[in-house]
Parts: C-alpha cells; structure tokens; sequence
C-alpha cells in the first residue's frame, strides 16, 4: 500500500506491520504499526486513500508513539465510531501493556489528544 518507507522516522521503517484499513466519510484509512528491533519503541502511523489503489496512498505520520516509559505499546491500531460528528475512537495496545483507547478527531487528519487515552481491557 505505501511505496517504500513510513514517513516515521525510526528503525524498522520500512517494515509495517499489524495493519487495519477502515473507512469513514469518503477515505481509506490504513493504520499502520513501526518498531525498533528489540526495543519497546512503537508506533502507529496512518495513510488515506480514495480508492484504495496503489501509489495513491498519502502517508501522513504519526498518531501515538509508546516507549518503555509508556503503559501501553502503540501497536495494533484499530478505530471505531466515537460520540461527535468528527470523532472516532482510537484503540491500541498488546498482551504485554494491555488496551487503550483514545477519542481522536478526523476531518482527513487523525487528531490524538495525549492525555485523553485510557486502559479498556487488561
């Protein structure tokens, strides 16, 4: 789906991985998963898409990223209706620091509130 790298600028980001397409209001969204090797260091990154055909996919960056200090990894990405007209929510997570979610607003742009995000399942 996207030509060459993620725009994420880390190790590994040339291989994405856990990804979920979803579509809202006209657009393919196509969330993505970065890792470093070995390390704690996720994140997830999305793309849209009108048609869904290759090379017409525009990588627009990060979302949430997660770190050792986080409580959470910032993989599996998935979205879900959410409560506001322009609103979705946001779940993340893994068996080794369970599941969050986050309201995030979309009018062609994921907007992640840090701070707004809290744990759903152990």
């Amino acid at each position: 789906m996207i030509q060459g790298a993620s725009t994420i600028d880390m190790p590994g980001n040339r291989e994405l991985w856990v990804p979920d397409v979803v579509y809202i209001r006209g657009l393919y969204y196509y969330l993505y998963s970065v890792s470093t090797t070995g390390g704690h260091t996720f994140a997830i990154d999305y793309a849209t898409s009108t048609t869904m055909e290759s090379g017409s996919w525009k990588d627009h960056g990060i979302v949430v990223t997660s770190t050792d200090s986080n409580p959470y990894n910032a993989i599996d990405a998935n979205a879900i209706n959410g409560t506001g007209a322009n609103e979705f929510c946001l779940q993340w997570g893994s068996y080794l620091g369970n599941i969050y979610q986050s309201p995030v607003a979309i009018n062609g742009e994921y907007v992640f509130r840090p701070g707004n995000e809290y744990q759903i399942a152990y």
